[in-house]
């Protein structure tokens, strides 16, 4: 009987248990919801997929504190009805699209329209609208403008958000009056008054006031008063709404300086570094320090023994104005010879190998043997730095012992060393690393068991091992010891040396699901398809920032934040995306002047989220009239015929194109031209359309698909072959490899590509008696990037082939070879001159003009030859790049690079080298350089060319 009712009792409690289990799990949800249309539609969207998935009353609460980190979520709450219906209540905030403050004042209110949390795009909020009121009011009063008020005008346009504050300024308080107050000279006082007379009878405006005063003491040390004061005096109000401006001036003393004697520094050198020094003081100085001063300018490059003695007197400037000037008489020393280099104490290392880093990083004056007290000095740190890296923690390097002749002509140097014991590693302890790692980490550290340690690698090794662990998936782990005594443990005799990496690692971050806030104009759809990753796939800090980097790249956020939050119903990481949209449409007019087209004027407009599908449209035009005929033959030069030149383009770029069949990374375009141009020896009309797909296939590898019609009317040609109309209709497929660290900027890696472009008669090109269009069209680039110390060796190898088939010889009626009035057989089609190659653009040889590069071997321009047959072009650009900012980039270069025709010489290349700064911008790089030919000729024996040319580039290589 008991075991039947332990049973009865079992069965009760699980059916229970299983009643309990199918009632906590909800089935459907109903919602209310404010604000995006789109926004609603994706909250929906998440919602319906989670109760798809399994969702439990009992997570709810973790699900919704997650779902709430969404920033553009403005109110939420939720209740279960007895249905186990889930009904939410959720409100999103609006997105401001237009922010302007109205008023009828000079005012410029542009800045404080940007400060005040109202700017364009951000998310509606009313307590930011309560302190852009305060802020906006705070700042007419700041410009005298005590009782202005305020009124709020909002209105919304689909979802959005329309602010106007109209700003009523009513009474203000003017200047009726400015007083110098001060006791220093009368005509000086004068003219400082003349400066704030623009202020009378204006509207007080205190900011305006402080920046002048700001203006006049920075011109007033400049005139020598270098401890000037003046300061705006508490305004006095005055009858009917006026106040006297009261400025306090104090001069000080007025100085001057003269120098007589100097050859190597001129006045203005001099007189700058002094006010410098001056101004570090705050204005106060004595005569010793200016002396000892100027001989350190002189020792700083190298000349030594420089005399230098002052005196001061008074006297009076133009105006009557007493000043105290200083006399510097400058008796130049010379350079010193260093006599001898001597190292005492050193053991391990030898003299020799001592010398060898002293020299290998001398200045120019060490090198020539004279004494650079900078350098020495420096190299204490120099050499210490050599020691440490080889486990000499303990070294110490006097400061060196300058020993100078009775003359001052010569100098001993010697550094005193104690190099102590060398510290070996006994052991590389791991703390809280998984075992199964240690080996790979230990293999790429500089500090390895059993050698000498490098203390100066330390941290670089911690920071490798927790590279290489968040690269596993540990994202989120740190080292619990980051201060050295703690890593490092010595022993009492410091020979040797413990190395304690203590690891916190975190959970292993796998992908669950992702988070989107911040986006309204935006589909959720354009987001999602960038974020690649597969549930349960591991993330990275480097898998994360390439993410970014996508989203980055679409064009239509201005700023991005992404970090893994843990779901607790899965043990895996939703991806929290908070974007913030930016202005999406552009416009644009551009006048201006370039040496190849002359005078131009450009106009367009570029819009880059259409239907917040992120599909970008481009419309361009462009007009110019040449002022130069240098790029044509010379039949064309010499009638200089006067003629517009235009254009007119469009683009629409699909970034998805049809998603379900051809997977996320397939891109589609289609542009078109329609442009009079101008052409070596010829004028043309030419009309494009080209669509072309491409896809990503990997990070590193994708291709792409181009179909090309092009009708070209060809006209004024010097040659009768080259009058004709041409319809061109061609094929390009392509690939591409990208290994680069970064497209805009790389330091290291590699891109290759390959195309082939196939023009025939199946695609529409022409097939009549005249031509028959029948080629193909190789080209390759490739470009390597290698970082050596601080400089980066960028390297761009171009190739091309093209080759006609259409080579059948045309016959006259008796069946002999028809030859044109070179002696060549004619044959029924030849590549149109159009679509010869021509190094321009990309492929310019830098230094050269278009004219003067495409000459064959023969002297003859490309442009005057039929290509029957074969053409071929290489181009071969090496760079050494310095950064010299974030932004800079200033480095030599050498390219070489020719057109040929029927044969290829590698060896007959044009060469030139020189010079190339680069602007780096997030889009690529504004590349400004000056290219020396390294050997000019003579055309015809007539036309030399030029010494070298300037070229400006955008996104080069």
């Amino acid at each position: 009987m008991d075991l039947l009712k332990t049973i009865l009792l079992f069965s009760m409690l699980l059916s229970s248990f299983i009643i309990k289990g199918e009632s906590s799990q909800l089935q459907s949800f109903e919602v209310v919801c404010l604000g995006s249309d789109q926004k609603c539609v994706d909250f929906k969207g998440d919602v319906q997929k989670k109760i798809e998935e399994g969702l439990f009353k009992d997570s709810l609460k973790d699900y919704f504190n997650l779902l709430l980190f969404d920033n553009s979520i403005s109110r939420f709450s939720y209740s279960i009805d007895k249905k186990s219906v889930l009904h939410l209540n959720i409100s999103f905030y609006k997105k401001i699209s237009l922010f302007q403050i109205l008023h009828n004042t000079n005012i410029d209110t542009r800045a404080l329209e940007r400060i005040v949390d109202l700017s364009d795009g951000s998310f509606f909020r009313e307590s930011s609208l309560e302190k852009a009121k305060e802020e906006v009011i705070k700042y007419f009063v700041e410009r005298g403008y005590s009782n202005a008020t305020l009124k709020v005008k909002i209105s919304e346009v689909n979802s959005r958000v329309n602010i106007e504050f109209t700003v009523s300024t009513g009474n203000f308080i003017k200047v009726k009056q400015v007083k110098i107050i001060s006791e220093s000279d009368t005509k000086s006082v004068e003219l400082i008054k003349r400066r704030f007379h623009k202020f009378q009878n204006k509207v007080w405006n205190k900011i305006d006031v402080k920046f002048e005063i700001e203006r006049l003491s920075a011109d007033l040390f400049s005139e020598g008063y270098f401890s000037s004061n003046v300061k705006i005096l508490t305004p006095r109000f005055m009858k009917n709404d006026f106040i006297l401006l009261r400025i306090q001036v104090d001069l000080g003393n007025k100085h001057s300086f003269s120098f007589h004697g100097a050859k190597v520094f001129n006045h203005q050198e001099l007189l700058s570094k002094l006010k410098e020094e001056i101004k570090i003081n705050l204005g106060y100085f004595k005569e010793v320090d200016l002396v000892n001063l100027v001989i350190k300018m002189y020792e700083n490059i190298g000349i030594f023994n420089t005399k230098v003695s002052t005196y001061k007197n008074l006297g009076t400037d133009g105006t009557g104005q007493a000043f105290i000037n200083y006399y510097f008489s400058i008796n130049e020393g010379n350079k010193v010879v260093v006599n001898s280099l001597s190292f005492a104490g050193n053991l391990d290392f030898s003299i020799e190998k001592i010398k060898n880093i002293y020299f290998n990083n001398a200045s120019v004056l060490i090198e020539r043997g004279f004494l650079d007290l900078n350098y020495v000095n420096s190299f204490t740190e120099i050499v210490k730095k050599k020691y440490l890296e080889l486990g000499y923690v303990q070294v110490d390097i006097s400061s060196p012992r300058v020993t100078f002749n009775e003359k001052r002509s010569r100098v001993d140097i010697e550094y005193r060393i104690k190099e102590r014991q060398q510290v070996n590693i006994k052991e590389i302890a791991f703390i809280g690393v998984p075992s199964h790692y240690i080996k790979q980490i230990e293999s790429i550290l500089v500090n390895k068991k059993d050698n000498p340690l490098n203390v100066l690698e330390v941290d670089k090794d911690l920071e490798k091992t927790i590279k290489f662990l968040k690269d596993k998936g540990y994202y989120f782990a740190v080292s619990t010891k980051l201060k050295a005594g703690e890593i490092l443990k010595y022993d009492p005799s410091f020979t040797s040396a413990t190395i304690a990496v203590e690891v916190r690692l975190g959970d292993k971050v796998t992908y669950n699901n992702s988070l989107v806030s911040g986006y309204s104009k935006t589909k959720k759809i354009v987001i999602d398809r960038e974020i690649n990753f597969k549930r349960g796939e591991l993330l990275t800090p480097e898998k994360v920032q390439k993410l970014k980097n996508r989203l980055s790249s679409l064009g239509i956020f201005s700023s991005i934040i992404i970090r893994p939050l843990l779901d607790k119903d899965t043990n895996n990481y939703n991806l929290l995306v908070q974007v913030q949209e930016k202005d999406f449409g552009t416009a644009f007019f551009a006048p201006g002047y370039r040496t190849d087209l002359g005078y131009k004027f450009s106009i367009g407009t570029n819009y880059n989220n259409i239907n917040g599908m992120n599909r970008i449209g481009s419309l361009r035009a462009q007009v110019n009239k040449r002022t130069s005929y240098s790029s044509f033959d010379s039949r064309r030069q010499q009638e200089q015929k006067d003629m517009l030149e235009f254009s007119f383009r469009g683009n629409l770029t699909e970034p998805y194109f049809v998603p379900k069949i051809f997977g996320r990374r397939m891109e589609g375009d289609l542009g078109f031209s329609v442009e009079r141009k101008r052409y070596y020896e010829f004028d043309a009309d030419r009309f494009r359309i080209a669509p072309s797909l491409s896809k990503s296939f990997t990070d590193y590898f994708s291709g792409s698909l181009k179909y090309q019609f092009e009708r070209i009317n060809q006209y004024d040609a010097t040659s009768a072959i080259n009058n004709d109309d041409f319809n061109i209709g061609a094929i390009t497929p392509g690939i591409s490899f990208d290994f680069r660290d970064d497209e805009v900027s790389p330091r290291k890696g590699s891109f290759y590509s390959l195309s082939v472009e196939f023009a025939n008669p199946f695609f529409g090109s022409m097939n009549n008696e005249t031509i028959k269009v029948n080629y193909y069209k190789l080209v390759s680039r490739n470009r390597f990037y290698y970082p050596y110390k601080d400089l980066v060796f960028a390297l761009n190898v171009a190739w091309g082939v093209q080759k006609n088939f259409s080579n059948k010889a045309k016959l006259d009626a008796d069946g002999s070879p028809i030859t044109d009035s070179n002696g060549d057989v004619v044959t029924d089609g030849y590549i149109p001159s159009i679509k010869v190659f021509r190094l321009n653009g990309v492929d310019i040889v830098r230094g050269f003009a278009e004219d003067e590069i495409n000459i064959l071997s023969t002297g003859e321009d490309i442009g005057d030859v039929i290509i029957r047959d074969s053409a071929y072009f290489t181009n071969f650009k090496l760079e050494a790049r310095y950064s010299v900012s974030d932004t800079f980039v200033l480095g030599p270069f050498f390219d070489a690079g020719r057109v040929f025709v029927n044969s290829f010489k590698v060896l007959d290349l044009r060469t030139s080298v020189g010079l190339t700064l680069k602007y780096v911008t997030p889009v690529g790089t504004l590349d400004f350089d000056y290219g020396v030919k390294l050997r000019r000729k003579t055309h015809n024996g007539v036309n030399r060319e030029s010494y070298g040319r300037f070229h400006l580039s955008i996104g080069f290589f």
